[in-house]
């Protein structure tokens, strides 16, 4: 059943990218309807990119996952559970430097959707599904919850991933997260370490030889401490 959803949703990706749909199709005619008739559509690309990164760039995006609750009941001999409180991902906007592992309690601001302009339509998709990913810090529930979401159930694409330069981590991230997030430069540990990564430098072993799980294919990458990016809380 998941490898099915997984499935549907990478095609449903692969149709979304791509490029302009054919004039010819349903798809064509709704392309042009909307970029004619849409104000927004209608404005210069320059004018629409400064649109989207003053609506996408909220600073933090703290994404987290909750159980569904149920109410077990019974009827005729047999038990049932009825669910009472929706759960599933969702993300909540946090100040860029603050830690998320203080940010307790549930704030007014906790939103299902995280990429909410690419849902509209195919031009929009394309012009922002990555700009969420690129503009903002990202931090995660756990290192389970970021697997869950991304690996597991794949629910972002490979472009998104890497279009990640700055997250919060519990540590350092586990071979498949760090393959999924190879783009990021700057990594703040929940212990209040700061790390750059820096450039892989050559190691003059041959391809394949290399030893380090995290290391790339040319070379061994290395990650640089820097001064604590958080104040001390109080």
């Amino acid at each position: 059943m998941e490898a099915s959803k997984k499935q549907r949703r990478r095609k449903i990706r692969k149709r979304l990218e791509r490029d302009i749909p054919k004039p010819d199709t349903r798809e064509g005619e709704l392309w042009i309807k909307n970029r004619q008739e849409s104000p927004l559509l209608r404005l210069p690309g320059e004018i629409r990119n400064q649109i989207y990164s003053l609506v996408l760039s909220v600073g933090h995006i703290n994404v987290r996952f909750k159980k569904w609750e149920y109410y077990q009941r019974s009827r005729n001999g047999k038990e049932f559970y009825t669910p009472v409180n929706p759960g599933g991902f969702y993300c909540r906007v946090l100040d860029e430097r603050q830690d998320p592992w203080f940010a307790l309690g549930e704030p007014s601001n906790i939103q299902r959707g995280m990429t909410l302009l690419s849902g509209v339509c195919r031009q929009l998709y394309q012009e922002t599904a990555v700009l969420p990913f690129a503009l903002n810090i990202w931090s995660f529930e756990s290192h389970a919850v970021m697997e869950r979401l991304v690996i597991k159930e794949d629910r972002f694409s490979k472009a998104q991933c890497r279009a990640v330069r700055a997250m919060y981590a519990e540590t350092l991230l586990p071979v498949a997260l760090d393959k999924a997030f190879l783009n990021i430069e700057t990594l703040m540990l929940s212990g209040r370490t700061r790390l750059i990564r820096k450039p892989p430098e050559d190691t003059g072993e041959k391809d394949g030889a290399a030893t380090c799980p995290h290391a790339p294919r040319f070379g061994l990458a290395s990650w640089e401490v820097r001064s604590p990016w958080w104040p001390e809380q109080k």
